[in-house]
């Protein structure tokens, strides 16, 4: 399973990159939205996680950009949050988003649900 991170908390992004390691995952942290596209288009990327933490419409638009884009392909997107609104929520999933998962992170739960996702 290869995994990119693109989350500006370091220590957030650094934790769930080791867990996600242990695990047995290939994890790549993007510093970038130009680098998490880039690398987006990688074949062999199976998911982006992606931490919320600007204005919405941004994460909105970069969601549609990962799925729109015919030569990505179209890798699962997971955005983690603390923000629990649910107009927020919908309008990650209808730009895109396969899961919404707040924090703290439930990084087991996380695991299992990338598991099934990929198994598809």
């Amino acid at each position: 399973m290869k995994v990119f991170i693109w989350c500006p908390d370091e220590l957030l992004g650094g934790l769930v990159s080791h867990r996600l390691r242990q695990q047995g995952a290939a994890v790549a942290d993007i510093s970038t939205e130009d680098e998490l596209l880039a690398k987006a288009a990688d074949d062999s990327c199976n998911a982006v996680l992606v931490h919320y933490s600007k204005p919405i419409d941004e994460y909105c638009e970069l969601i549609r950009r990962i799925k729109s884009d015919r030569s990505i392909s179209r890798p699962a997107v997971y955005v983690l949050s603390w923000v629990q609104y649910e107009s927020t929520v919908m309008s990650l999933f209808e730009s895109g988003a396969d899961e919404y998962l707040t924090l703290p992170l439930n990084l087991p739960r996380l695991m299992d649900k990338l598991n099934k996702k990929l198994a598809l």
